[in-house]
């Protein structure tokens, strides 16, 4: 006789977070729900990123944006310090990542932005899931940065 298992809270928020989002699930982005870590993921606010942005301390961070490749264009703040890892491609470099095994260190903090918060906030659940020690989450994503810190930044939109 199967036991129905009930899913915990954070798995209930991953799951409605990637539902909610223009993410198609994949085998690595379901990790989440298979490993029994505990994971936290902290929010950052948009003033928190845009003095990181400005400041020597951009250095001590690793900023990933999920967002599309043609999202990029209608916002200008993308640099080479700023890793594109598109979470519709995570079939591509989730078991790598997993695996500690991809140019994201583990230790080095992660700013994890897509364009309104939900796609960043799943990809940082992710990281902290399989074991990345310190993960934020720009609450707001671009939509926000754009509203609050820097209007010019958004094109096209």
């Amino acid at each position: 006789e199967k036991k129905k298992m009930k899913a915990s809270r954070g798995q209930q928020m991953i799951s409605m977070t990637m539902r909610s989002s223009r993410v198609t699930t994949s085998p690595v982005m379901t990790t989440c729900f298979r490993l029994k870590r505990s994971y936290s993921v902290q929010t950052m606010t948009v003033n928190q990123y845009s003095k990181i942005l400005n400041s020597n301390a951009r250095g001590k961070y690793q900023i990933v944006d999920v967002r599309e490749p043609d999202e990029l264009n209608s916002f200008n703040v993308q640099d080479n310090d700023i890793m594109n890892l598109p979470i519709s491609q995570s079939w591509k470099w989730g078991t790598d990542i997993a695996r500690h095994q991809h140019p994201l260190d583990p230790v080095k903090p992660v700013i994890c932005v897509c364009r309104s918060g939900r796609r960043s906030m799943t990809f940082a659940t992710f990281l902290s899931t399989v074991g990345f020690e310190t993960v934020y989450n720009l609450y707001g994503g671009m939509d926000e940065y754009a509203h609050v810190i820097d209007p010019t930044v958004r094109k096209g939109l």
